[in-house]
């Protein structure tokens, strides 16, 4: 099994003081990074579906690479 996360590219102290936010398991690594970039993506789209819904602009799409690096290991 391997196990996919993300760390921020700043602000990393926040790992420590909340953990991780983003986790994802899966049977190889490629399985792993792959649900790790859908989960991403898919709270992006919900985060940006409730600004809209409060009245705000959504946030441009940013990448994953932009604010996090991803790693990924044998657990």
């Amino acid at each position: 099994m391997f196990v996919a996360y993300l760390v921020p590219k700043e602000d990393y102290h926040l790992v420590l003081e909340d953990g991780l936010h983003f986790v994802c398991c899966a049977a190889t690594k490629e399985e792993a990074e792959a649900k790790m970039r859908d989960l991403f993506d898919k709270e992006q789209a919900e985060d940006n579906a409730r600004s809209v819904a409060l009245g705000y602009e959504p946030e441009p799409y940013r990448a994953l690479e932009d604010d996090y690096v991803l790693h990924s290991q044998e657990a």
